[in-house]
């Protein structure tokens, strides 16, 4: 007879965690995380992420975690085909109560004549670092001052 205890979680623990703890699934050798989003104001329906791929359940539940913080802070967006004007647009609106008005309103002169005509339409998805640097050139060669971009960085 062995006496030895079982250093891992009871059999009904082990059993819960493949079920789904805290949104994290185990499915074959890979571990996955749920996410669930807001209700859509139009639809009423919820949306929900899958992110999967990890190799341990901490990893899955540390990208989880991440997730929702991003979620609550409006800084992830929900899994739909949002471009970055309509995302930049959200932005300001929530930045109201937290921007003078003065440099808010610089803030949208600024992406309307800078950065719209160029990237507004990209959708986030599929927006890469290439398309800012491309920007950022753009910029450059058009004779800002000092051949310096001034003021086409956001807080």
């Amino acid at each position: 007879m062995n006496t030895h205890e079982e250093p891992f979680a009871s059999k009904k623990q082990r059993s819960q965690n493949l079920r789904g703890n805290n949104g994290v699934y185990k499915r074959g050798n890979l571990w996955l995380a749920v996410v669930e989003y807001p209700a859509d104001p139009i639809t009423k329906k919820r949306k929900r992420v899958w992110l999967t791929g990890f190799k341990t359940r901490a990893a899955a539940l540390e990208a989880s975690q991440k997730a929702r913080v991003n979620i609550r802070n409006g800084i992830d967006v929900a899994p739909e085909k949002i471009t970055l004007h309509e995302l930049m647009q959200r932005w300001f609106e929530k930045s109201k109560t937290r921007i003078g008005v003065k440099t808010l309103d610089e803030y949208i002169a600024l992406a309307e004549r800078c950065i719209f005509p160029q990237l507004g339409g990209i959708t986030i998805a599929k927006l890469r670092p290439m398309h800012i640097e491309q920007l950022y050139q753009d910029l450059l060669t058009k004779g800002r001052r000092n051949g310096k971009v001034q003021w086409t960085r956001f807080a």
